[in-house]
């Protein structure tokens, strides 16, 4: 986290990081990048990932409250407080787009990150690429889902 320096930190501990007063829906949504129990991504692509779609789709405050890795590293949560699919998936590719163009990791340094040096410009790159590549998919298995319910 930005407000924190990383280098002064004495764990363990527990922190409140954000607060926020949520009425109505607050979703929780994979944005899956690898297929389960077949690949997975490298934990530096996976930690650069989460730097920089936390840092553009949360820079507004808008309804991505918070981009959190997957144990398993084939993809990312994504929690929004607003259930259009269309808005959503618009926000991420938005943010993947975003990640093309970088000359750096977002707030990779070693005050603001925990563990600087474990990033992967070019890994992030190369996984945002794809899933931009993929785009008309992402609606699949949101249509799945809902004939499934």
């Amino acid at each position: 986290m930005p407000d924190l320096d990383h280098r002064k930190m004495a764990p363990p501990f527990l922190r409140e990081v954000h607060a926020m007063q949520v009425t109505g829906y607050l979703g929780i949504w994979d944005l899956r990048l690898a297929p389960p129990n077949v690949a997975s991504l490298s934990s530096p692509v996976t930690h650069s990932l989460e730097h920089f779609l936390n840092d553009k789709l949360r820079a507004n405050s808008g309804p991505i409250r918070l981009v959190a890795p997957m144990g398993c590293r084939t993809g990312l949560y994504v929690m929004t407080t607003d259930p259009d699919f269309a808005a959503n998936a618009q926000r991420v590719e938005d943010g993947l787009s975003s990640i093309l163009f970088a000359n750096s990791v977002p707030l990779a340094t070693d005050v603001q990150c925990g563990w600087a040096e474990h990033h992967s410009l070019t890994g992030a790159q190369n996984v945002a690429r794809y899933a931009l590549d993929r785009r008309e998919q992402w609606a699949e298995s949101e249509m799945a889902r809902k004939a499934a319910s």
